[in-house]
């Protein structure tokens, strides 16, 4: 055993009598009480050096089979090695690198993660030219922030979401995997104190649109639009029974407005004409118009529509057919009054066209209009049992009547004629009588 002081060298070594000033060979450990102060540089044969340069400070060199320096703990535990002919450092699984007082920042890998860990703080990556995330080798980018300008994000290697001055692009679609609600919509265009408003999807294959929480609109997988209610079912044909309010658009072309109270709709025009069209197949077959002060429901009249004129026909005899009547409307119950009209089935036989459907018609089961993809887009799904021109039943099992409708400004051209012909004959009595005195 050797032993070096500040001033005196020992041998202790039963083989070794003598110690070189200049250099010295041990087969066995050395001890010191001092320290150990290389005065030169390391060279590349060296198996294991300790070196000093002014310039590089302490100098290991190591040369072995796996690693040319290996750092241990007392525990005889690798902390770090550097792999023989490299300019690495390898720490073993789970060794960590750490920094700060506390050890407030780690990085180590866990055999199957490489790990960064702030245990205090927040992390920052501080830079004036920007962070790129790449695969290995550069060879996809993943993330590139650019100080100053955008923030992008890829998938595949192709740029699918870039901020900008004003906001951000997206390319492609944005998909959520929550539906959301009303009052947390999955795609929010505010929230917080500018409230909850947005999109989200109520049921499957519908979406919604809030604004301060509540559903206001939404659009259903048959391309039906509800404004203002929920309620999109429905034959969508004018004869709909239900009360819904709001405002209902369905795909098959029905439009349903309803309210509690108050007027459903209103159309304004700022000058005279027409302010409200009527079409059959592309062409016109009515309006409705407007003058500073009054308001014309027009019909189709034009000569050049019509054919097989005659201004010869019997009016009076078909006058005396119709059956003018006063009676009550059931709807209006104990509170129901007498009113003027009449009958829609006595007045189609007499006047044909001012009546539309059929005495005792009732409802009946028709196929339902189908789109590309199978959905209903007017009509009801016909029920197990059930085939296209059977009867409807209501819940009591009792049939669903379709009511007639008249239009009683069709009776005025009867009207007319009759009048004429009554006037004709008061002419023709008053010129007879007239004669009669003078004779």
């Amino acid at each position: 055993m050797a032993y070096i002081g500040n001033s005196v060298v020992g041998v202790e070594h039963p083989s070794t009598s003598a110690l070189n000033a200049t250099t010295g060979a041990f087969t066995g450990n050395v001890t010191t009480t001092g320290t150990v102060e290389p005065a030169g540089d390391t060279a590349a044969g060296d198996d294991a050096a300790i070196g000093y340069t002014s310039a590089e400070g302490l100098i290991l060199t190591g040369q072995g089979s796996t690693s040319d320096i290996t750092l241990k703990n007392d525990a005889d535990a690798t902390v770090f090695t550097v792999p023989t002919g490299t300019d690495d450092i390898l720490f073993p699984d789970n060794s960590e690198i750490q920094m700060g007082a506390g050890a407030d920042l780690k990085v180590f890998s866990d055999g199957a993660n490489a790990i960064l860990r702030a245990n205090n703080g927040r992390v920052y990556i501080q830079t004036d030219t920007g962070v790129n995330l790449t695969k290995t080798g550069n060879a996809e980018t993943m993330f590139i922030a650019t100080p100053d300008g955008s923030v992008d994000l890829y998938h595949n290697n192709s740029k699918k979401f870039e901020t900008t001055s004003t906001g951000a692009t997206i390319t492609g679609a944005t998909v959520t995997a929550s539906g959301g609600s009303a009052s947390a919509p999955a795609y929010a265009v505010t929230s917080g104190s500018l409230g909850a408003n947005g999109l989200f999807v109520p049921s499957a294959n519908t979406l919604g649109f809030s604004s301060a929480g509540t559903e206001r609109m939404r659009i259903d997988s048959s391309g039906h639009v509800g404004i203002g209610t929920t309620t999109l079912t429905g034959s969508g044909t004018p004869d709909e029974t239900d009360n819904a309010t709001g405002i209902r658009i369905l795909s098959s072309g029905f439009i349903g407005i309803g309210r509690d109270a108050g007027i459903c709709g209103q159309f304004n025009r700022n000058n005279a004409g027409a302010i409200l069209g009527f079409r059959r197949a592309g062409g016109e077959v009515g309006t409705i118009s407007v003058s500073s002060s009054a308001t014309a429901y027009n019909t189709s009249s034009d000569y050049r529509l019509k054919t097989a004129v005659t201004y010869d026909w019997d009016a009076t005899t078909r006058l005396k057919q119709l059956k003018p009547a006063r009676f009550k409307w059931i709807v209006d119950g104990d509170d129901a009054e007498f009113v003027d009209g009449f009958i829609a089935d006595e007045a189609q036989t007499v006047v044909p066209e001012s009546v539309t459907g059929t005495k005792d018609e009732v409802e009946l089961w028709t196929e339902p209009l189908l789109d590309a993809d199978g959905n209903i887009i007017s009509g009801e799904a016909l029920p197990d049992g059930v085939s296209a021109g059977d009867n409807k039943l209501d819940a009591d099992g009792n049939t669903i009547p379709v009511m007639q409708g008249i239009d009683q400004a069709k009776i005025v051209p009867l009207l007319t004629k009759a009048l004429i012909e009554s006037v004709t004959k008061i002419e023709a009595l008053e010129a007879r009588i007239t004669a009669l005195e003078n004779a």
